[in-house]
């Protein structure tokens, strides 16, 4: 029977809730999350930066495919700094046992970055890989730390501020602002979503999952042989121009434009990213 969570496709976490993001058998990494109950393939998400698994809901429904999401590392109500807490190689292996060979594993942005480095990480293959508005990294040393101090500074923007007057003004960042033209259900849930973060934990995402810390992946994407659909905003030439640049490594890709969107194209045009992301679950 198809249908959704609703304390996660309503963005509301109940105490029970969050108890449940975090797995008692792996303690400090989340369990996934259930955002729509329907039909194969299985889907399993990884959002971007202050996101949640419900920033996924709309896109989910409109698929309507059997849909999991998780927390990235730093996110989620429970989430603290450390390495004790939050490891990337546990984190990868994590996704290794949510993604498995039948899974069609979809990254936005950061989660883009994570699930490349994932999958090269841990020689792992999904059924397929979506990525959404991603990059393999920054390969160049100086650029790499140019943005791993821009990183570190806006971390310490964030504790300084702590959540919300900091959501203030990410939001505002010409990257973020489009997605203002999400619906206004959707615009609600995202805010809740976000307000549950802790200022400790997005601080420990910007360090730890920073472009300038993780390792540039770029010259292995010939090592992922698996089909890739590459889903851009015609808005964000940025991204734009980076997907063609991924298109070209990567050995089976395949791009989309959604061209009245920007950075985050599921959130922004749920229904068109579902239609790009259908055809391309048809091919395989």
């Amino acid at each position: 029977m198809s249908g959704v969570d609703a304390s996660v496709y309503d963005g509301l976490m109940t105490t029970q809730d969050c108890r449940e993001t975090t797995d008692s058998k792996r303690p400090g990494l989340p369990s996934p999350k259930l955002i729509w109950r329907g039909c194969q393939p299985h889907f399993f998400g990884l959002h971007g930066f202050t996101g949640g698994p419900g920033d996924y809901s709309e896109l989910a429904k409109c698929l309507g495919h059997h849909f999991t999401a998780s927390h990235l590392l730093g996110h989620g109500p429970l989430a603290k700094a450390g390495p004790t807490a939050f490891e990337i190689d546990a984190y990868a292996n994590f996704i290794v046992e949510a993604a498995d060979s039948s899974t069609v594993l979809i990254g936005y942005s950061m989660g883009a970055r994570v699930a490349i480095d994932t999958l090269v990480r841990k020689k792992h293959r999904p059924k397929a890989l979506v990525l959404i508005s991603g990059t393999a990294g920054i390969s160049a040393p100086a650029e790499r730390e140019a943005r791993y101090q821009k990183d570190i500074a806006l971390a310490h923007q964030l504790t300084e501020l702590g959540v919300d007057e900091f959501l203030k003004l990410w939001n505002q960042t010409p990257l973020i602002s489009t997605q203002s033209n999400a619906s206004v259900e959707l615009q609600k849930r995202m805010s809740s979503i976000r307000k549950k973060h802790t200022a400790v934990g997005l601080a420990y995402a910007l360090k730890t999952l920073s472009p300038g810390r993780l390792p540039s992946r770029w010259n292995e994407l010939h090592q992922l042989t698996l089909p890739v659909l590459l889903i851009t905003g015609r808005l964000d030439t940025k991204y734009d121009g980076l997907a063609e640049k991924l298109r070209k490594q990567l050995p089976n890709a395949t791009r989309g434009v959604i061209d009245t969107a920007g950075h985050a194209p599921h959130i922004e045009a749920p229904g068109p990213t579902a239609n790009l992301i259908r055809r391309f679950v048809a091919s395989l």
